[in-house]
């Protein structure tokens, strides 16, 4: 009794340690990357980018509350659920370091818990806890607004539960244990699918509790583990919407049932089995497979916070990615069908040439309102109330159908290669940048020639010789980018010693591992000793040296834990294996990341960190040899908790507290504040585009301002958001309709000119009105097939100069400099749907709305204006003012308004001030 008061305590005693050590070191604000968007979706219950985190956004919805009405609180509260969430792990895992220790004192000491094996099992769990609060990794995660602090604490209480079971297995009701297990798993779905990484441990602990092990049953309860994980991943939560849409397209398109009926009655068939099955085994007295159903039922219930993403999206809020409105669209979402896919256990490599017959991809299908005469389509109308509008107009007995139409067949649009160049387990395979290509020649060893030849036949006929990489080349990769820099680096950032945060790509200089031991430091790539070392190197805070001192206890405490427990040791091994090596090859992760990806292998630490916790018990019983166990035990933890823990705090304090840092926020209103009343704004990549949405969204920063993201203006949902109107700011003037550009439709326009004379440049509203024609005169014939074009490279667009006065275009200092028309040129071959789209809203903005491209989108979204373009301050905006000083510089500055921008009203976030780090 003493002893679980004692452990209950010390347990919250830690838990309360580690809130306090997130909450003050947490970002008051929202973060960089998807941490404005998951703050702005959870205020708001928006949808965000696939696959989805409803539970997120709903704990994040219940937060955000305790701010009392203060938008500027509310990142602060949403980023506290993730210290918390966070503390919870520490709290998790201090029990669960506890019961393996208790395991081995009772187990293999064979001994009674006395007051020195106390202060052993309770000083395993304090240092072991402590360490992992400690880890760069995790630590990064605890203090922002994003899914990875959540995931880890569902990782941890899942793992949590499973001991609980295994000590109360042979109570009556232990198996409520496993349902808990099964409803967290299915609410873990609705944050991050890393969770689920846990279940082949959870599994062997089941197997060794109830049954005698053995080599064969070990296989075949792993073989259950993977089984059931696959289940999940790719059965029950991809399956499970998709026989909805099934349904709903059959009941809809066949029977004629209004939209949403096939699913309500799929979902009712669903529970109707669910009881029959509970009634049947219940009755019958067959407790396993109750249990079975039971645990399908709670994990299903988890799962069930998607539909609020589904109930949200048919509230067309602002922030409505995908638009998965219906279980057809759901099940796109959740595949995350727009990021693409990737190899995983067999594919081509990168270098493979395209084959002949491209295969068929996932057709679209969207909701439409069919005005019928008898079984005559008359016209399809995406509203209701269009539809209704048109029958009451006509005048005629028309009926109105609900039908899902196919709007893209998709048939032919999925590339396929050369099955000469595919390989089991392929690695190097990303072809969609060139330097992906570079990379791989310099971590494989591959350099185009040293690899199998194989002959190839070109579509003329002619044949040639490509090399592909060998076998051995691909691991090679493996090894040394994906296992060595990709997580061998970060566990040694958590475990051995950071470099710095300068995000590295393989350089000896830039975000390695290091230990603060100046001879191994130097034998893995570091020239000197830090003061010979570049300044932004040496004086970098997150240059972090734990001298391998957790590294060193946590390998004590992995071979001390196989030699005295070696069952539970091979069921952390799997949990660490699981949530390391595993992610790895899932991911396949190709050369150049756009960020460190060393936040997933949060629940890997968590692993290691549970050996780290029986070091110190090692460490009690090799010291009892000399001295009693009520002073060994002390001892070592006192050392261990200095050593360890304090160093990795005292090392990691002063670039992990983000307790002052407005960085994002202040990018964000000085993004928007460059800009003039109503804009638009062009962006294209995360940190110029979420935190906008979350100064917009949440503070009410600036909403006359629209940002229309380019990345995602390739797809036809996006495009039907910017083309309604959104707080203060006005839809964008499309002249186009969601039929002229929806997905499958002008995707990627081909050039194909009509003129070659080189200074004869064509309206690009007349231009605009031939692409969005449907006339067979318009398109180009491929095969048989009808493609709207392009009919010119060379566009210019008249200025309207009483329009450009009279909604302040140009400075009054300037208007003698306006030019008659703007001429420019498309790059390429063809023009994809988000610069089509751009040079739509140009050509039908008049100058009405001031038209701004964020200067971090890059050239390509520039579509080739700058040089008429004139830099305010984090944005340049397009004037009918020509740059010709050729001084190197994109487009010409107004001195005075960037002046009174930076100096009067741009905000800089805290980063001046002493002591506030940027990363």
């Amino acid at each position: 009794m003493n002893y679980q008061k004692l452990n209950n305590l010390i347990g919250w005693a830690v838990f309360i340690l580690a809130s306090l050590v997130f909450i003050l070191t947490a970002e008051p604000t929202a973060s960089f990357w998807d941490c404005g968007e998951y703050i702005a979706t959870a205020y708001k219950l928006q949808v965000g980018h696939p696959p989805g985190a409803p539970l997120f956004q709903m704990l994040g919805r219940f937060f955000s509350l305790f701010a009392f009405g203060d938008e500027s609180k509310v990142a602060f509260m949403i980023n506290i659920m993730s210290a918390l969430a966070s503390s919870f792990s520490v709290l998790f895992l201090f029990w669960v370091i506890t019961y393996f220790a208790k395991k081995i004192v009772k187990n293999h000491y064979k001994k009674e818990i006395g007051t020195g094996e106390m202060i052993m099992i309770f000083g395993s769990g304090i240092v072991g806890s402590l360490a992992f609060t400690f880890t760069d990794s995790f630590w990064f995660s605890a203090v922002e607004g994003e899914v990875y602090a959540l995931s880890t604490f569902f990782t941890a209480i899942v793992f949590w539960a499973i001991t609980k079971w295994e000590r109360n297995s042979d109570d009556p009701y232990s198996y409520r244990w496993l349902i808990l297990i099964a409803y967290l798993v299915g609410l873990s779905i609705g944050v991050h699918l890393l969770n689920l990484l846990a279940i082949p441990a959870i599994t062997l602990i089941y197997y060794f509790k109830k049954y005698k092990a053995s080599t064969k049953g070990i296989i075949i309860a792993l073989g259950i583990s993977i089984f059931i994980l696959f289940l999940i991943m790719y059965m029950i939560v991809p399956g499970i919407v998709k026989f909805a849409g099934l349904f709903e397209r059959s009941f809809v398109n066949g029977i004629g049932l209004p939209f949403h009926s096939g699913t309500i009655f799929y979902f009712l068939l669903i529970i109707g089995l669910i009881i029959w099955g509970l009634n049947y085994t219940r009755k019958h007295k067959k407790v396993v497979a109750n249990t079975i159903i039971l645990s399908l039922v709670f994990l299903l219930i988890g799962y069930s916070s998607f539909i609020m993403l589904v109930i949200r999206s048919n509230a067309n809020t602002p922030i409505d990615e995908n638009n998965p409105e219906s279980a057809l669209s759901l099940l796109s979402y959740l595949n995350r069908e727009q990021y693409g896919d990737w190899p995983i256990f067999y594919g081509a490599y990168y270098n493979a040439p395209q084959a002949q017959e491209p295969a068929d991809g996932t057709p679209v299908y969207e909701k439409f309102y069919v005005v019928k005469d008898n079984n005559r389509t008359v016209k399809q109308f995406l509203k209701k109330d269009k539809a209704k509008e048109f029958v009451t107009a006509s005048g005629k007995d028309y009926s109105v159908d609900h039908q899902y139409i196919m709007t893209k067949d998709a048939k032919g649009t999925v590339p396929t290669f050369d099955d000469q160049f595919k390989t089991v387990f392929p690695r190097m395979w990303s072809r969609s940048r060139p330097e992906h290509g570079r990379a791989y020649k310099s971590w494989s060893g591959f350099d185009g020639k040293n690899g199998i030849p194989i002959s190839i036949t070109q579509p003329n006929g002619k044949t040639s010789v490509r090399h592909k990489p060998t076998f051995g080349q691909n691991l090679k990769y493996f090894f040394r980018y994906q296992i060595g820099f990709m997580y061998f680096r970060y566990f040694m950032w958590n475990y051995a010693g950071r470099q710095n945060d300068i995000q590295g790509h393989g350089g000896p200089l830039h975000g390695n591992w290091i230990s603060g031991i100046p001879f191994i430091d130097k034998a893995i790539g570091e020239s000197g000793p830090p003061e010979y070392l570049p300044l932004d190197v040496a004086t970098n805070k997150a240059r972090n040296a734990f001298y391998l001192l957790p590294l060193i206890l946590g390998l004590i405490g992995f071979f001390y834990h196989i030699n005295v427990d070696k069952k539970n040791s091979f069921v952390v091994f799997l949990l660490f294996l699981m949530t390391g090596f595993a992610i790895i090859i899932y991911l396949n992760q190709y050369p150049y990341q756009p960020r460190e990806r060393d936040y997933a292998y949060a629940a890997s630490l968590f692993a290691f960190a549970i050996w780290i916790g029986l070091g110190v018990m090692s460490l009690s019983r090799l010291l009892s040899k000399v001295m009693s166990l009520k002073i060994a035990a002390p001892v070592a933890t006192i050392v261990t908790v200095l050593a360890v823990p304090g160093i990795m705090a005292a090392e990691g304090w002063d670039d992990h507290d983000r307790s002052e840092r407005y960085t994002a926020l202040a990018m964000a209103k000085n993004y928007l504040n460059s800009c003039d009343k109503n804009a638009i704004l062009f962006t294209n990549g995360d940190n110029d585009t979420f935190p906008l949405w979350y100064a917009q969204e949440v503070e009410g920063i600036r909403t006359d301002v629209r940002v229309v993201n380019l990345s995602l203006l390739n797809t036809g949902w996006y495009a039907d958001q910017m083309a309604r109107k959104a707080y203060e700011s006005d839809a964008v003037p499309f002249s186009m309709t969601h039929e002229q550009y929806r997905d499958g439709t002008r995707d990627y326009v081909y050039i194909v000119e009509h003129s070659k004379e080189e200074d004869q440049h064509f309206e690009l509203k007349s231009v605009m009105d031939f692409v969005g024609s449907n006339d067979d005169r318009t398109k180009f014939s491929v095969g048989g097939r009808k493609l709207n074009i392009f009919p010119t490279r060379k566009f210019k667009l008249t200025v309207n100069k009483d329009s450009v006065m009279k909604y302040d275009v140009v400075r009054p200092q300037d208007t003698a400099m306006i030019i008659d028309e703007l001429k420019w040129r498309a790059s390429g071959n063809g023009i994809m749907k988000n610069q089509m789209l751009q040079l739509d809203i140009l050509a039908n903005n008049n100058w009405k709305r001031p038209v701004y491209f964020a200067i971090t989108t890059g050239s390509d979204a520039y579509i080739n204006l700058e040089k008429y373009f004139q830099i305010e301050g984090l944005a340049y905006r397009l004037v009918p003012v020509e740059d010709n000083d050729g001084d190197g510089m994109t487009g010409r500055v107004a001195t005075d308004i960037m002046y009174d921008n930076m100096m009067n009203k741009f905000e800089w976030g805290n980063m001046g001030k002493e002591g506030v780090f940027l990363d």
